[in-house]
């Protein structure tokens, strides 16, 4: 309407480039010579709990031209950002992942306490995910954990579910009972009871196995038990794509 009515021209594009790994703060601190000097295209800080969104928007007379405009901040930025950096405009964490795994021909297998299903739900979203997905198993209980992922008993006596060791032990388990390439597993207290001063509501533990290696990191998480689920799912799936893009 406003461009029948006042014969305007030209258009105006955006492009969001997602992070993740970093705070809002960081990346601000890395780019913020960016912010002051570019005026077209715009850069805006989008934060939310389980990423940081990077938007250029740029003002040109076509689509060309608002894209050379961007493409010269979007490299500057993606060069200052490096792996942080999962996807652009509509691409999601597993999205990119699905592509990693498919590309190298790997499998994977997915063991989940606290995010209940959570990773294997997003991953399952990807048309073609049969490829490389081979089992997702919500071992929830103690028993299931011990009796489906084979997790030493005594192991869950001694550490505890919620624990570095057992989550070694669900990574193996996982990926031997998948016969997959890599075993991705991840235990915590996603709250809002549960908790105690040793394991507080947040804490949670990721492990990744392959045929080489098995490791284990220590997260600890804010928010709500959905935002905790969030986040954990999310910081587990860019465990294993920072891993596939080093290899």
């Amino acid at each position: 309407f406003l461009k029948g009515k006042y014969t305007l021209q030209g258009i105006i594009k955006s492009r969001t480039i997602k992070t993740f790994g970093l705070g809002e703060s960081t990346i601000d601190e890395r780019i913020e010579d960016l912010f002051r000097y570019s005026t077209n295209p715009t850069i805006a800080l989008l934060a939310s709990h389980t990423e940081v969104k990077v938007r250029l928007t740029a003002s040109a007379k076509d689509a060309a031209a608002a894209e050379d405009a961007m493409s010269l901040v979007e490299n500057e930025i993606k060069k200052r950002l490096g792996e942080n950096i999962f996807g652009v405009d509509n691409e999601t964490m597993e999205g990119n992942l699905a592509v990693l795994l498919t590309m190298n021909r790997f499998t994977l297998s997915v063991a989940e306490s606290c995010t209940g299903g959570l990773i294997s739900s997003k991953i399952t979203n990807i048309p073609g995910s049969s490829v490389f997905f081979k089992l997702g198993a919500v071992t929830y209980s103690n028993e299931s954990k011990t009796d489906i992922l084979k997790v030493p008993k005594q192991a869950v006596i001694m550490f505890g579910a919620v624990s570095k060791q057992v989550a070694e032990e669900m990574a193996i388990g996982v990926r031997t009972a998948g016969k997959s390439d890599f075993g991705l597993a991840i235990t915590g207290v996603a709250g809002p009871g549960g908790g105690t001063d040793e394991k507080p509501v947040g804490l949670v533990y990721i492990a990744l196995s392959s045929d080489t290696e098995v490791y284990v990191k220590e997260y600890r998480f804010n928010g709500d038990r959905i935002k905790i689920q969030e986040q954990a799912a999310q910081t587990a799936l860019d465990l294993l794509r920072r891993h596939l893009l080093k290899r």
